[in-house]
């Protein structure tokens, strides 16, 4: 099981999925392969849902042929869908939706919650079907159209979609279901409600072959506010509406606000920007247009909003336009630049800075970067002692652009002939040294890299092309050749910047043509430049097309690529010649992974911009970007030519950036196959002025030349012929290349002229890449046809008949497609079409042959008759069972009904559906159910009404109220709510007299069952009784005593006695006498003792809701101290007796609970199981104190009169205490206060283990009595 932050690792595989796969945690779903590029991927044949924020999705490829889209997410934040390949998606979905519907490859729903930071970038997508009536088809879908929620930081960038059809026919309009596609449809929040997507990013898609019955590539559809639609390419538009909706850019639903599109190229397509929104302003100012004419251009924008169109560009370089006008953005007011994008400008990087900046004006002719370049003139024009090794390439690009050689000039001066004297001084971070020459310049060059090692070798590199391009020659520019050779041998592979160093260095190297074989480092083992850059073309990532930033890092899908690697390694390659593929690779991952603003930068995984890669880029970009090509094609469609044919060969331009005025061009024609018979006077117009052919006598050549009339204000940059050649076929040949070619003549080679607005000085000429005419052929044998399909009868409603592809043999083209034509397909129910497979070659030969099928179509439903009703049969009823039925249906007449009876459901509630079908020959299938309810039940509802009650009337009443809950009944089959009930007896409340009292209930159920219950009320003749007892002193958390209490009625009419062991909570006890004071009596006092330990206590009884309570706590607790009672008057008291049995009972230890049958003496009256001194304590408190009168009666006297304060032994042993002789503490044959006095000053007992003999004497000894003890003796005490 995943957790969340987990990275899961898909193996590489086709994953075929039933629903779609739902991810509800956040995590990152890869094959670990992921990357530009990437090739082996784990395929999700079915859709993904992304239920849960901060997910990505990386390097997976997902295709959901009859579904209706690959990728969906909603209401989620934080998610990454990139490096993903999407495709075929919607084009077996069969559903029918009844207004709109969507099939598209990803999806962002903001429908209850703001979404923010949404990153779909490098992904591919294509094939995206809307497959029947009211099916749009959308690349890339955004949005929710009535969403009340913001979508922020969204950003859609450098993904390739392709091939996005909406569903067309011709035979429909759009309220019978024809509907669009979209490349990017961004539809959140239309204008009634509150949400918006917040400054969308849309930048460096490629959008192309979009067609339905309309077709916007980026729509803007709701409300985009800031939104940024920057390097997009949108072609290949096709729509079926009239007027046209083909629009590369769609502002509908939109105020418009902020919304900038900029640096985009449009082809093929009916309208540029439409902007459809009453009162709005959409800034679309530089971009390709396909045209350069103003008046076309407007031509390409509609709506009724306004399009700010002016200026626009005049190339379709777009990645160069906007890297050139991001970089004339960047750039400071003294005409440098920051490193790395802003701050004080850095005078070492202004000159690839520069070099970018210039090739894209070389590339677009925009006058804006014109001016930025003069502006980093003039900043080269203040370097004195702070010039850089590359200082020299700029100013010969400058010269080169601006005429002159001020640039060169100035850089010569001040910077190569000081050093050529030995006598520059070089700014550094410690103020300036020198005098320096160009040996020991380049020396602190290496010097100044030797933390940085391999980083030197790309410093020289370009310092010798800036050397070179500068006009340094001789002795100086060999001291640059050596620097550079001796870093070559001194590359290390095991540091960083090897890639660069090699780089750079090849460059120079190859710039000058120097040749070298390295004798020491990293490439040793190469003895050529050659060789040198089969290594550098090594370090690329074939996976990607970028260069590695180190040699050990060639890791692919590792993002290891480095931008500014890749652009050295470009420059260098391109110099030494024959390296297009890795090249053309690397220019197109180049292209990609420019960022949205313009530029560019350091590396794939940490694309921070920077304004020297971004001049890097450009200039490496421009280096292997043909401007314009021209190709030499045979006129029409013929590319098979018997011997005496005419073979008429056009010269056209196919490809050019900008447009063009004319061309001058050297050719060159195989005499052996070819007889020159003329040339046209000129081109296709607007080359419609020719100048004269030149040919010669013994050589094949041809020079030809053409332009725009002068002041015809023509020009062009689509696919035009400039020239046609018409020459006589000689022999027959089956394949031949070169018939005729472009050839480079000593004064010069094939050139082509483009426009400039006027006043711009720029230099016109264009170098275009030259195609020499292609292959032609004779061939007089027609294919030979493969093995076909069988044909046959395909049985009932099969997968409609396709064509399958195939390849014929032939004589001279190896391999021909085979074309197939299906035929009309004819037959009501029974079916059959003709194939017609046939294969034509090149030249036109052909085979064919028919192929035959058969089948039954039949895709209407039986109709079913006239079914049982069904319903409910209530209680226990005759189950119910299948009926015999037939059919109607289209081909088969009647079909026979099959009924299946389903399962008997439910415990009580039942029921049972019988399923009614018919299915025909071919498959086609009806069915309906029958219902049928009942209830089965026999067995009765469960009731329980509990046990009898017993109650007590309250004091001087001789009824009491009584409240129950009435039965709870439960039923196996009806609810408790619709139970019926029934009663005997009294109802609950009633106040019920001394008595038996029966109470019945019924229930019966839904089903008529029946139970019932009773139970007795018990009013019985007693009063209720709480008795409240505290005991005084007790330190115990729980006690045990005998309480007697004794109860009288007014007049001591009656008596009664309650005698019982109580559990004491600490000092306290509450005890529930239920049946014991009678009902019909008045009772009015009640007297309680613990006989071992307490004085009397009366009250008088109260009462409150329960009955009588007897409350012998507060002011009434009972008083401790009363050991024996046996000698007591009424009530008892506390004296010299009470004394005596303590200092018998003096040292005790044992069981503080006492029970009924515990025997005196127990002096324990705290509870703590010791006689101590608390005992001694409540003794003394208590000394000469009565206890109440009983209630009703007095106990009779023990043989005193009151309490003592004396006795002496001889009275003691009367009375049957001789025990108690031992409180005779001082011996003077007396117990008395003297002795307690005797106690207190110390003298004690033996301890009582076991009580000592009355006749034992005593010994004093020390009292082991706390000092203040003398202060518990009353002042009644002491002498």
């Amino acid at each position: 099981m995943a957790q969340e932050g987990d990275t899961i690792l898909v193996v590489q595989q086709d994953y075929v999925e039933e629903g779609p796969i739902t991810i509800d945690k956040p995590v990152t779903l890869t094959t670990g392969t992921a990357g530009r590029g990437a090739r082996i991927r784990a395929t999700i044949i079915g859709n993904l849902n992304v239920n849960a924020s901060n997910t990505t999705i990386d390097g997976m490829a997902f295709t959901d042929p009859a579904g209706k889209c690959a990728i969906l997410c909603t209401d989620q934040s934080h998610i990454t869908i990139t490096n993903n390949i999407i495709y075929d998606v919607g084009r077996l979905d069969t559903s029918s939706p009844s207004s709109s519907d969507s099939v598209f490859g990803i999806g962002i729903v903001c429908a209850t919650a703001d979404v923010d930071d949404i990153k779909i970038i490098n992904n591919e997508i294509r094939n995206i079907v809307g497959n029947g009536p009211f099916k749009n088809a959308q690349g890339i879908a955004i949005g929710w159209s009535n969403g009340n929620h913001d979508i922020t930081n969204l950003c859609i960038c450098n993904n390739h979609i392709s091939d996005i059809s909406g569903y067309y026919d011709p035979e429909l309009t759009f309220e019978d279901g024809n509907r669009g596609a979209y490349g990017v449809f961004i539809n959140h929040a239309g204008p009634s409600y509150d949400g918006a997507t917040v400054a969308p990013h849309v930048c460096n898609n490629y959008i192309t072959r979009l067609d339905g019955f309309w077709a916007h590539g980026i729509g803007l559809e709701g409300r985009t506010p800031g939104a940024i639609v920057l390097g997009n390419y949108i072609s290949d538009l096709l729509d079926y509406k009239d007027p046209s909706d083909a629009v590369a850019i769609e502002v509908e639903d939109n105020d418009g606000t902020g919304i900038v599109v900029q640096y985009n190229a449009f082809t093929e397509l009916s309208i540029g920007v439409q902007d459809v929104v009453d009162g709005s302003m959409v800034n679309a100012i530089d971009n390709w247009w396909d045209t350069t004419s103003a008046a076309a251009i407007a031509g390409l924008i509609r709506g009724t909003g306004t399009v700010i169109y002016e200026p626009f560009l005049l190339s379709n370089e777009i990645r160069m336009a906007s890297g050139g006008h991001r970089l004339a953005d960047m750039q400071n007011e003294d005409g440098g630049w920051g490193w790395p994008l802003t701050g004080p400008s850095a005078g070492n990087t202004v000159a690839p800075i520069a070099m970018g900046l210039a090739k894209a004006y070389r590339t677009t002719g925009d006058p804006h970067l014109r001016d930025a370049l003069q502006q980093a003139g003039v900043f080269l024009l203040t370097k004195t002692n702070n010039f850089s090794p590359p200082d020299g390439y700029l100013a010969a690009e400058l010269d080169s652009i601006f005429g002159g050689t001020t640039y060169r000039d100035y850089v010569m001066e001040k910077f190569y002939e000081p050093l050529r004297l030995e006598q520059y001084m070089r700014q550094t971070s410690g103020g300036l040294t020198g005098p320096l020459s160009t040996v020991t310049y380049i020396q602190a060059i290496h010097n100044g890299r030797s933390s940085i090692p391999n980083l030197a070798a790309w410093d020289i590199g370009m310092g010798l092309v800036g050397a070179a391009s500068c006009g340094v020659s001789g002795t100086e520019l060999g001291y640059w050749i050596q620097g550079v050779k001796d870093e070559i041998n001194g590359l290390d592979g095991g540091h960083s910047y090897d890639v660069i160093g090699l780089a750079g260095a090849l460059y120079g190297l190859a710039f000058v043509g120097e040749e070298f074989d390295p004798t020491d480092g990293q490439h040793a083992e190469a003895d050529s430049l050659a060789e040198l850059a089969v290594a550098l073309g090594s370090y690329q990532i074939e996976e990607s097309g970028g260069f590695a930033y180190r040699s050990d890092k060639v890791i692919p899908y590792d993002y290891n690529e480095a931008e500014q690697e890749t652009a050295y390694a470009m420059l260098a390659l391109e110099a030494v010649g024959g390296h297009e593929p890795e090249i053309a690779a690397a220019k197109a991952w180049l292209r990609d992974v420019q960022l949205c603003t313009g530029g560019w930068g350091m590396n794939e995984g940490a694309p921070a911009e920077n304004n020297e890669v971004t001049g890097e880029a450009l200039w490496a970009i421009w280096t292997s970007t043909p401007l314009a090509i021209v190709e030499l094609l045979p006129a029409g469609d013929q590319v098979c030519y018997d011997a005496g044919d005419e073979l008429v060969v056009e010269l056209k331009l196919t490809y050019a950036s900008t447009d063009i005025i004319g061309g001058q061009f050297y050719l060159e024609y195989n005499d052996g196959l070819l007889t020159f018979l003329s040339a046209d006077a000129s081109g296709d117009a607007p080359f419609m002025y020719g100048v004269p052919l030149v040919t010669y006598d013994d050589d094949p050549w041809l020079d030809y030349g053409v332009g725009v009339p002068l002041g015809s204000g023509g020009m062009t940059h689509e696919p035009t012929v400039m020239g046609r050649f018409h020459f006589s076929v000689k022999a027959e040949v089956c394949d031949v290349a070169g018939l005729v070619t472009f050839r480079t003549p000593l004064m010069g080679e094939t050139r082509l002229a483009r426009y400039l607005p006027p006043g711009d000085p720029g230099d016109p000429g264009v170098y275009p890449d030259t195609v020499d005419l292609v292959t032609l052929t004779l061939d007089g044998t027609p294919p030979v046809l493969p093995e076909l399909p069988e044909g046959g009868d395909l049985g009932c409603n099969p997968t409609p008949p396709a064509c399958t592809e195939l390849m014929a043999m032939d004589t001279c083209d190896v391999q021909v497609p085979v074309l197939c034509e299906a035929g009309e397909i004819t037959g009501e129910c029974d079916k059959m079409q003709v194939f017609t497979y046939s294969a034509t070659d090149a030249c036109g030969n052909r085979a064919s042959h028919t192929v035959t099928y058969t089948w039954r179509e039949d895709t209407d439903d039986p109709e079913l008759p006239d079914l049982p009703e069904g319903g409910n049969l209530g209680c226990n009823p005759t189950l119910p069972a299948c009926t015999e039925l037939m059919a109607m249906d289209t081909c088969d007449v009647q079909v026979r009904v099959l009924c299946e009876a389903g399962e008997i459901t439910g415990e009580c509630d039942k029921m049972q559906v019988f399923t009614y079908s018919a299915t025909d020959r071919c498959g086609n299938s009806v069915s309906d159910t029958v219902t049928y309810t009942w209830t089965a039940d026999s067995e009765a509802p469960t009731i329980d009404c509990g046990g009898d009650i017993t109650v007590y009337p309250l004091p001087g009443e001789h009824s009491v109220k009584v409240t129950w809950e009435p039965p709870a009944a439960e039923d196996n089959c009806t609810d408790a709510t619709a139970l019926v009930w029934s009663h005997t007896g009294p109802l609950p409340g009633a106040y019920l007299p001394v008595g038996d009292h029966e109470v019945s209930y019924s229930v019966k159920d839904a089903c008529g069952n029946e139970s019932a219950c009773s139970f007795v009320v018990h009013v019985r003749p007693f009063n209720g009784l709480t008795i409240r007892v505290e005991l005084e002193g007790v330190t115990a958390e729980t006690l045990t005593r005998c309480v007697t209490v004794r109860f009288g009625a007014d007049g001591c009419d009656a008596t009664t006695e309650w005698e019982g062991e109580v559990e004491f909570e600490g000092r306290y006890a509450v005890i529930d006498v239920p049946e014991l004071l009678a009902h019909d009596v008045d009772w009015n006092c009640a007297s309680a003792e613990d006989s071992l330990h307490t004085l009397t206590r009366t009250v008088v009884l109260t009462r409150d809701d329960s009955g009588y309570v007897a409350n012998f706590t507060g002011a009434n607790v009972l008083l401790q101290g009363d050991l024996i009672d046996e000698y007591d008057g009424p009530g008892g008291w506390v004296d010299i007796l009470d004394f005596g049995v303590y200092v018998n009972q003096w040292g005790w230890s044992g069981d503080a609970d006492t029970t009924c049958s515990t025997t005196f003496p127990h002096p324990d009256m705290d509870g703590d199981g010791v006689v101590d001194v608390v005992e001694f304590g409540l003794i003394t408190t208590h000394f000469w104190a009565h206890g109440d009168p009983p209630c009703c009666g007095s106990r009779t006297l023990g043989g005193q009169r009151g309490p003592r304060d004396s006795i002496t032994l001889a009275e003691l042993a009367a009375l049957g205490l001789s025990e108690l002789a031992v409180a005779d503490l001082n011996g003077d044959g007396v117990v008395d206060t003297a002795d307690i006095e005797a106690f207190m000053s110390g003298a004690t007992p033996k301890p009582k283990k076991p009580v000592p003999a009355a006749s034992e004497k005593l010994e004093p000894e020390p009292a082991d009595v706390a000092p203040g003890l003398l202060d518990l003796i009353p002042a009644k005490l002491r002498r």
